[in-house]
């Protein structure tokens, strides 16, 4: 986990009582990002924190490292998460969400991480209608409704038309390697002799004019 701090920014803010505090806010750039998945932004965000708690400790300890130097006396992650809070940037992502940590502020109320978070366009699949053998389907109107006196009779396949629509295939298959040895045969003839066989050296002699 890589975490760059910038220095603070020092303002003041009001409090929902209507006093004001000072807030020190830490810019952050990070690579450490959450994925969440519920019906709004800080569902997601509670949700995803409950299943990244030692990241989240990781990512604490080394906020504190580079930041004591701000810091009056030492703090520890256990004195901060007590009064940690999350909070993410407006947002109209729904379903699955990336959050990623954008800065921490401080306040005399405690420590406040506060996150962006953007739509996990990796998780929106497309959709599109059944075009599966649109052929085989046909109209649809020609199907009798059942208002009709027909009867739809459902076919098992032809087993016979398989076995010899196989059978084919096999004779194709042997036909190809026979076809094959004859050439490999052919080529070893011609690399031994250096000329074709002559079909006259398979001819028989004829004798039927020998004399008595």
């Amino acid at each position: 986990m890589n975490i760059t701090v910038k220095k603070p920014v020092y303002t003041k803010q009001q409090t929902p009582t209507g006093t004001t505090e000072s807030l020190h806010t830490f810019e952050l750039e990070s690579d450490w990002i959450l994925l969440g998945a519920a019906q709004s932004p800080a569902e997601a965000l509670s949700s995803a924190l409950a299943k990244e708690t030692e990241a989240l400790q990781l990512f604490l300890t080394e906020f504190l490292r580079l930041t004591a130097q701000y810091f009056a006396k030492p703090y520890s992650v256990l004195s901060i998460t007590k009064t940690l809070k999350h909070v993410t940037d407006p947002s109209t992502a729904t379903g699955s969400m990336i959050f990623h940590p954008k800065e921490v502020q401080i306040s005399p109320r405690g420590f406040l991480v506060r996150w962006t978070c953007k739509q996990d366009e990796e998780s929106v699949l497309i959709s599109l209608p059944d075009m599966e053998d649109e052929e085989a389907i046909g109209d649809i109107d020609a199907i009798p409704s059942a208002a009709t006196n027909e009867v739809i009779q459902l076919q098992s396949p032809n087993i016979r038309h398989i076995y010899d629509r196989q059978r084919v295939k096999e004779a194709n298959l042997r036909a190809k390697l026979a076809q094959y040895k004859a050439n490999r045969t052919h080529l070893e003839y011609l690399e031994k002799y250096g000329e074709n066989p002559s079909d006259s050296s398979d001819s028989e002699p004829d004798d039927s004019d020998e004399s008595e």
